[in-house]
């Protein structure tokens, strides 16, 4: 498709997200989140797929850099963050970069959808936090195995340790939670001995923080029987 093409798609889909409502009979709200690369955009565009699914594409995107892998516990308040993600999932939110999964069509059956699908990558650490403020939400979320991720991160030329320090910047983080593994943390030092510890960071929270009600599966899982695993 040329870039002409693109952009008067582009175009055509933000002036009917604007001008169609939101879901307005929603009886299910869904997020998937996992780490960027652990398969949560192959899983929530299957998901999407559903039928009366309106999807939400990565809106923790668009806040402010301090929610990046911000760990947030149940006892945290945070009235910003809170009415951001109302918003998100109720399906509130027209961003050309949060709708680019929808085709004309999703946009214009939203209204009567009566699931609203959100992907979260940057809210991994703020789960327990999620659960005592949105208990009527369903989570599922997705780990994959550290090697085919970071091997994929080191393509793109990301870099664990920006990521890391990120973590380690948290004193709320690294006092609390990680504080039994600071030690390894910190004294990561090579490419790979970072990505283990981001991983591994993120894991145990994502771990901790799940709830009776959710899901939480590898990705090589809904890859071993995708059609029967995913429905």
């Amino acid at each position: 498709m040329s870039d002409f093409k693109k952009s008067i798609r582009t175009a055509a889909r933000s002036i009917l997200a604007h001008g169609t409502p939101a879901p307005l009979f929603a009886e299910k709200k869904i997020a998937i989140v996992g780490l960027p690369r652990s398969g949560s955009s192959w899983l929530a565009k299957a998901v999407s797929l559903a039928k009366s699914v309106s999807y939400y594409f990565e809106p923790d995107n668009l806040l402010d850099k301090r929610y990046m892998y911000r760990y947030l516990s149940a006892e945290s308040n945070d009235e910003f963050l809170k009415q951001q993600i109302e918003l998100h999932t109720a399906g509130n939110i027209v961003h050309s970069y949060v709708i680019s999964e929808q085709d004309l069509g999703n946009l214009l059956s939203r209204p009567l959808c009566k699931t609203v699908l959100v992907k979260w990558v940057r809210m991994v650490l703020s789960m327990d936090w999620v659960a005592k403020n949105f208990p009527d939400l369903k989570v599922v979320q997705i780990i994959r195995h550290p090697v085919p991720q970071f091997l994929s991160w080191e393509e793109r030329g990301w870099d664990p340790a920006f990521n890391l320090s990120i973590l380690t910047a948290q004193d709320e983080l690294m006092g609390g939670p990680l504080r039994p593994y600071s030690d390894i943390i910190f004294q990561s030092e090579t490419y790979w001995e970072k990505a283990a510890a981001f991983w591994a960071s993120v894991a145990r929270i994502q771990y901790d923080s799940h709830r009776d009600g959710w899901l939480f599966r590898e990705h090589e899982w809904y890859c071993m029987d995708a059609a029967a695993n995913i429905h």
